[in-house]
C-alpha cells in the first residue's frame, strides 16, 4: 500500500515536471492535434507551440492527428473542432480564434492551402518570399499560425523584437496556465509586406516577419512592368515609343533601360488588358496586377498623340500624370469589364506622382504613393503627403503605400534612426481611409545585399512598432517602447531608452527644420558623445555574457561603424583642388596628383590619382587607375551612351558649372575602352543623353594600371567666357568590377552610395 502511495505521488510528480501548461483547472495540455491533412502553416504553427511551449515552461506536448489525452490543444481546422461546432468559416480575411472550453483550448484561423503565391520579379520571386525548408510564404492566409503567436504573446509573455534567438525574449515559469479565452483578431491592414531579407536564405528573418505580424492575403505587386513588352520588341516594333525619330527599344527615355511604349497607341491598350486577362485566369488569387513604367522616366513617346497629353504646367511631379494615368485607366477599364473585382497598380511616383485633375474616377485601379516614413516627420512634408493620398482616394478604388525605411543606408548606416512617433502618426492617419489597403515597406540590404537584415540592431524596432499597429493601431506607441526597452534591455532599459528617443527627438528636431538634412546635421560629435556615454552606462549595466549585455552590444557594435565613418568624414572635409593654368601640348607636366578616397573616407586600394589642368578652352582630366588584376577588367560596353556604362571598370565624372548652383550638373562615364556615356543630370535617376560634352577621350593600358585623359571644353558645359577663373562643383569616381561586383572610391567622400550627391561634391578653383 505504502509503495502503490509512492508510485502515485511520483507519477504525479513526473507530469507536473513535464506537463507545465496547464488548464484554467490546473489539469496539464499534453497532446497538440493538427489534422492529417493540414496546411503547412498549421504544421508549422504546430511546431512553433510546441518549441516555445517547451522554453517557457518545460511543457512536453506532443503533435497528433487524434486527441487521445485530455485536455488538448487543437491547431487549425480539424474534425475534433468541427464535432464541437468550431470552424474558421465567418473568420474575416487572415483571421484568428483563441477559445477554451470543456478540456480543450483551440486555435485556428484562415489559412491558405495553395501553391506558394509569389511574382514573377523582385521584390515577389520565391527567393525573396517563400523559405522552402519551412515551408513558409511571405503571402497566403495564415490565421492559424498568427493565433499561435497571439497566444504565445498573451499568454507566453514571448515577444520577438528581432529575428533570431537573441532578439526573442522568454520569461520561464515553472507552471503556464491558460485562462478561458475566447480571442479573435485580424489585421486592419491587407497588405504587410517588408522586404528585408531573402526568405529562402534566412529562416529566421522568414519567421519574425510572421511572427511579428507581417504578411498579406496574396501579394500586391505594383513595380515597374512595360519591360515585359519587351516580347513584342521584334514582332510589334510600333508599340515601342518614338525618340529622336526611332524605337525606344532600351534607355532613350527611362534610365532603367527596357525601353518604353507609345501609351496612347489603341493596340497597345488592347494588348495590356489582354495580357492582364490572361495573368488573373491563370493566377486566380491575384487581385493586383502592376503596370508601371521603367524606373528614371524622362520623357514619353514623341508621337502626336503622347506629346498632347503632356501636362508641363503640373510641375515637375506632375508632368507626365497624365499621361501615364490616362494609359492605366484605360487598361484598367478593359481588365474590369472581365475581372470587375480585380485591379490594375501603378506606382504614384517621380513625373507621374501627383495625381491629374483632368480624370475624375478611375474603376479598377490600384495606386501605390511612394513615400519616404521618416521624412514625414516633417509637417509640410506630411500635409503635402495626406493632400495626396486624400487626392489619389477620390479617385481610384484602392490606395497603397511603396514606404521606404531604408534609413539603414548609407549616409545613415549605422546611426540610431528610430521614427516610431511618426509611425504611429501617419498610421493612425492612414487607417482612417477606407481605402488604405496596406503597404511594401522597402528596408533590405543596400547594393544588391538582401540575404540578411543588414543592421538589425538599427532596424528591427522601427519594423517591430509598424508591424504591431498593422493589427492594432489604437496602440500607443510609447508605451510599445517602454515594454520593448524593459523587456529586451533588462537592467540597461533607462539608458537604452534614453539612447533611442535621445537620437528620435534630435533628429525630428532637425527634420522639422529640414527634412533633408545629412547625418552630419543631427549627429554631431556632442551628440555621438552622449549616445555614446548612454551605451557605456547601459554595458556597465549588465552582467558579462547576458542576454542583455549581447544586446546593447550589437547595438553598441553598429553604432560605432557609424559614428566613426561620420568622424573621419569630419575631419576630411569637402575637397578642394586649385587646377593650374597649363600647356595643351603638355596638360599634366607638373601638376600634383591627389588621391581618391573610399565613399566613406576611408583608405582605398587599388589606388586612382587624379591629375587637373586648364587653359581657355578646356578642362584636362587624368586618372591614373591601379589595378593588380588588368586580365580581369571588364569592358563590355561599346556604342555611346550606354546607361550601363558604369557597371564596367570605368571613371565617371559629375561637373557643376556653377558652384552655387549645384543642381545644373553635368555626367561623363567613361570604361577603360574609350566607351563613353554623356548626359546633363535631370534628377537622381534621370539623365538626358541628348546632351554631347564634345570630350575628347584617351585610354591606355600598362602594366599594372589603366589610365583615362579627358579634355572637356568648357564651352560644352555653358562656360562661354575664355577669361573666366571661378569654381566648379565637381566629383570623380572609379567603379571598379571584380567578380561582377562593382566597388567604388571617389576624389570627394560624400559618405553615401549614391553618386549624384550635390550638396557633397567638392570645388575645384581655376587659378589664374
Amino acid at each position: 500500500m505504502k509503495f502503490n502511495l509512492f508510485l502515485i505521488i511520483f507519477i504525479s510528480g513526473m507530469f507536473s515536471i513535464q506537463a507545465a501548461l496547464l488548464d484554467h483547472t490546473g489539469k496539464p495540455y499534453k497532446e497538440i492535434v493538427i489534422a492529417a491533412d493540414a496546411a503547412d502553416s498549421v504544421k508549422l504553427a504546430a511546431k512553433e507551440l510546441q518549441k516555445f511551449s517547451r522554453e517557457i515552461c518545460k511543457a512536453d506536448l506532443k503533435i497528433v492527428n487524434k486527441a487521445s489525452l485530455f485536455p488538448v490543444i487543437f491547431v487549425g481546422d480539424s474534425s475534433g473542432l468541427r464535432e464541437r461546432g468550431i470552424t474558421a468559416s465567418k473568420l474575416p480575411s487572415e483571421g484568428y480564434l483563441i477559445k477554451t472550453g470543456d478540456n480543450y483550448l483551440a486555435i485556428l484561423g484562415r489559412d491558405y492551402r495553395g501553391k506558394p503565391l509569389l511574382g514573377p520579379r523582385n521584390p515577389w520571386r520565391g527567393v525573396e518570399a517563400y523559405n522552402p525548408k519551412l515551408k513558409l510564404a511571405a503571402f497566403g492566409e495564415a490565421g492559424t499560425l498568427t493565433g499561435v503567436y497571439e497566444f504565445l504573446r498573451q499568454v507566453g509573455k514571448i515577444r520577438f523584437y528581432l529575428p533570431g534567438k537573441l532578439g526573442t525574449v522568454i520569461t520561464p515559469v515553472p507552471d503556464l496556465t491558460v485562462p478561458e479565452m475566447n480571442l479573435s483578431g485580424a489585421p486592419r491592414a491587407g497588405y504587410r509586406y517588408p522586404w528585408f531579407s531573402m526568405f529562402a536564405h534566412s529562416p529566421e528573418s522568414a519567421l519574425w516577419a510572421r511572427r511579428i505580424g507581417f504578411g498579406g492575403k496574396t501579394p500586391v505587386m505594383i513595380i515597374h512592368s512595360y519591360r515585359r513588352f519587351q516580347k513584342y520588341r521584334n514582332s510589334h516594333p510600333e508599340y515601342f515609343a518614338l525618340a529622336d525619330g526611332k524605337r525606344a527599344f532600351d534607355a532613350e527615355c527611362a534610365a532603367d533601360g527596357q525601353g518604353h511604349l507609345c501609351l496612347t497607341n489603341p493596340a497597345v491598350i488592347k494588348q495590356w488588358a489582354d495580357d492582364i486577362i490572361k495573368y488573373f485566369e491563370q493566377n486566380p488569387q491575384i487581385d493586383v496586377y502592376p503596370l508601371v513604367p521603367s524606373d528614371g522616366l524622362t520623357r514619353i513617346c514623341e508621337c502626336k498623340n503622347c506629346q498632347a497629353e503632356l501636362c508641363p504646367a503640373a510641375g515637375p511631379d506632375g508632368k507626365f500624370s497624365y499621361h501615364i494615368w490616362n494609359f492605366t485607366r484605360k487598361v484598367a477599364a478593359l481588365v474590369g469589364k472581365r475581372f470587375p473585382n480585380k485591379y490594375v497598380g501603378c506606382l504614384a511616383y517621380e513625373h507621374y506622382r501627383t495625381p491629374p485633375p483632368e480624370i475624375k474616377h478611375m474603376p479598377n485601379v490600384a495606386v501605390m504613393v511612394c513615400n519616404w516614413r521618416s521624412q514625414l516627420a516633417n509637417p509640410k512634408k506630411s500635409a503635402k503627403f495626406h493632400a495626396e493620398i486624400a487626392a489619389w482616394s477620390a479617385k481610384a478604388d484602392r490606395i497603397y503605400l511603396w514606404s521606404w525605411y531604408l534609413d539603414h543606408w548609407l549616409p545613415w548606416s549605422g546611426l540610431p534612426v528610430i521614427f516610431t512617433d511618426t509611425i504611429g502618426r501617419e498610421l493612425k492617419y492612414l487607417f482612417k481611409n477606407p481605402k488604405y489597403c496596406g503597404e511594401f515597406i522597402e528596408s533590405e540590404g543596400q547594393n544588391g545585399k538582401h540575404n540578411q537584415m543588414p543592421t538589425p540592431g538599427m532596424q528591427h524596432l522601427n519594423l517591430y512598432v509598424t508591424a504591431r499597429l498593422y493589427w492594432n493601431p489604437k496602440l500607443k506607441v510609447s508605451g510599445l517602447v517602454d515594454e520593448y526597452c524593459k523587456l529586451f534591455y533588462g537592467p540597461a532599459a533607462a539608458p537604452m531608452r534614453s539612447f533611442w528617443l535621445t537620437a528620435q527627438q534630435v533628429r525630428s528636431k532637425c527634420i522639422i527644420k529640414n527634412p533633408n538634412c545629412s547625418p552630419c546635421d543631427v549627429f554631431t560629435p556632442a551628440l555621438c558623445a552622449e549616445l555614446n556615454a548612454f551605451l557605456k552606462q547601459a554595458v556597465d549595466a549588465t552582467a558579462a555574457g547576458s542576454v542583455y549585455r549581447q544586446r546593447v552590444e550589437l547595438i553598441r557594435k553598429e553604432f560605432s561603424v557609424g559614428s566613426k565613418r561620420l568622424m573621419r568624414l569630419e575631419n576630411i572635409g569637402i575637397q578642394k583642388l586649385a587646377i593650374p593654368l597649363v600647356n595643351r601640348n603638355s596638360p599634366f607636366r607638373n601638376v600634383k596628383p591627389v588621391k581618391f578616397f573610399g565613399t566613406n573616407g576611408e583608405k582605398y586600394s587599388p589606388l586612382t590619382w587624379l591629375y587637373a589642368g586648364y587653359d581657355r578652352q578646356y578642362l584636362y582630366l587624368k586618372f591614373i587607375c591601379f589595378e593588380p588584376k588588368m586580365a580581369e577588367l571588364r569592358n563590355k560596353v561599346t556604342s555611346h551612351d550606354d546607361s550601363a556604362t558604369w557597371t564596367d571598370d570605368s571613371i565617371e565624372i559629375f561637373i557643376c558649372p556653377d558652384e552655387s548652383k549645384r543642381k545644373k550638373c553635368y555626367q561623363l562615364v567613361i570604361n577603360a575602352n574609350s566607351a563613353l556615356f554623356d548626359g546633363k543630370v535631370l534628377s537622381a535617376a534621370g539623365r538626358d543623353p541628348k546632351w554631347n560634352s564634345k570630350a575628347k577621350i584617351k585610354t591606355q593600358k600598362e602594366g599594372n594600371r589603366w589610365i583615362i585623359e579627358v579634355c572637356l571644353p568648357f564651352a560644352s558645359i555653358g562656360i562661354n567666357d575664355p577669361n573666366f577663373t571661378g569654381e566648379l562643383a565637381a566629383n570623380f569616381y572609379r567603379n571598379r568590377s571584380v567578380n561582377k561586383k562593382v566597388t567604388t572610391s571617389c576624389w570627394s567622400p560624400t559618405g553615401s552610395f549614391a553618386h549624384y550627391t550635390p550638396d557633397k561634391f567638392g570645388v575645384l578653383k581655376l587659378k589664374k
